[in-house]
């Protein structure tokens, strides 16, 4: 499994043998907005780069708590990606933090809506 890219916040790697891009947050309670936006837009980055089949979210250590309008945009954001690039399946890790975690499911919410079936974990 090859590492793509690490951050304080985020951690993408790909497995290419199975086509699975498996991303890390590791977000911070208190971190800010523009840097949550930031780290989110590299997720098309990686996608387009790698064209994985499927994409597995782990989010037992982000903490950040994302705010309504960041939801509505990231939802958006991930929906069109996940359709453009074709990826066929996604899982999410929930964050073991109750407020992140809530924020979050709000969020694929939306995403199943405009694109694709997500299951939790």
């Amino acid at each position: 499994m090859e590492t793509c890219y690490e951050s304080e916040y985020l951690t993408f790697k790909f497995d290419s043998e199975r086509k699975i891009l498996f991303t890390y947050w590791t977000t911070k309670e208190f971190m800010k907005d523009n840097e949550y936006r930031a780290e989110l837009e590299l997720h098309e980055k990686f996608i387009d780069k790698y064209q994985p089949e499927f994409h597995l979210v782990n989010s037992v250590n982000a903490k950040y708590v994302v705010p309504v309008d960041t939801q509505e945009w990231k939802s958006a954001k991930l929906a069109s990606i996940y359709k453009l690039f074709k990826v066929k399946k996604v899982a999410i890790i929930m964050s073991a933090d109750f407020m992140a975690q809530i924020s979050n499911e709000l969020v694929v919410e939306e995403v199943e809506k405009r694109s694709l079936k997500i299951l939790f974990f």
